[in-house]
């Protein structure tokens, strides 16, 4: 099975998977780095998160107060890469 981990600083949100149940692992990708989204300020938190839907991969963070807008990237191919949906 696929396993896809999120490993997270302050300002880089970086993924990692394994295609053989996590004997090895490929190469961290940046899925998130915040000069990117400047729009997001500096009180938001990283999209840290990851959730599978189907074939879908999310990766979303949370905001600092419940009525925040929080950061949300999609991936299609198992982590390999994330877009804005």
């Amino acid at each position: 099975g696929t396993v896809v981990l999120s490993v997270g600083t302050e300002c880089v949100v970086r993924v990692l998977s394994s295609r053989d149940e996590g004997k090895t692992f490929t190469p961290p990708v940046v899925a998130f780095d915040a000069a990117e989204y400047p729009e997001l300020g500096l009180g938001r938190r990283p999209p840290t998160r990851l959730l599978a839907l189907g074939e879908r991969l999310l990766l979303f963070g949370s905001g600092i107060k419940g009525s925040d807008a929080y950061p949300l990237l999609a991936s299609d191919d198992q982590g390999v890469s994330f877009r804005t949906p």
